[in-house]
């Protein structure tokens, strides 16, 4: 089940902004039925950011469990 993310022109993707449903999409499944995920450099730098200001539960955050 391969996806891509496209920002919008400018970099950004604030689109992604969505409500949660229930289940929350099934990414939860979908994350625990593969063991690789291969990003970009920006979507890696963009992470890494985050992890810089201090987001939680970021790709880097080593408290996130699948």
């Amino acid at each position: 089940m391969p996806t891509a993310l496209l920002p919008r022109p400018d970099g950004s993707v604030d689109w992604l902004d969505r409500p949660r449903p229930k289940g929350n999409y099934g990414m939860g499944a979908f994350y625990k039925s593969i063991d690789t995920v291969l990003w970009g450099r920006k979507t890696c730098e963009m992470a890494l950011d985050f992890q810089k200001k201090g987001v939680s539960a970021t790709a880097f955050d080593t408290r996130v469990k699948n």
